[in-house]
């Protein structure tokens, strides 16, 4: 079953852009804080993995640090970055598995 993950857009805190703040079944309502247009986060529906897959889990994890709140997160969607103009039109991004996993980047701590 697909999933959706909720990514941050701002920095807040110890979260960071790129930072996956929770995965959900892909019926969940967000509410209109998160969905449809995000504001401060970025909604990607995942086509082939559920939320218990283990790179979503991997990218939900948190870890012990002073001043992060995840070691993996995805590369922020920007101007001229592949899902820019999908964000733009729908609000929301939709990938598959494998495509998400080639985003996925480790912070240095």
């Amino acid at each position: 079953m697909p999933c959706k993950i909720v990514v941050m857009r701002q920095v807040k805190l110890k979260s960071q852009i790129g930072d996956v703040v929770g995965a959900y079944s892909i019926e969940q309502d967000l509410g209109d804080q998160v969905e449809p247009v995000g504001g401060a986060f970025v909604i990607i529906n995942v086509t082939d993995a559920e939320v218990n897959h283990p790179a979503i889990l991997q990218l939900t994890a948190h870890i012990e640090h002073d001043n992060y709140e995840r070691q993996y997160y995805l590369n922020p969607v920007q101007p001229g970055h592949e899902f820019y103009e999908q964000f733009v039109a729908n609000g929301k991004i939709t990938t598959d598995l494998v495509t998400l996993q080639s985003y996925i980047l480790e912070r240095a701590l």
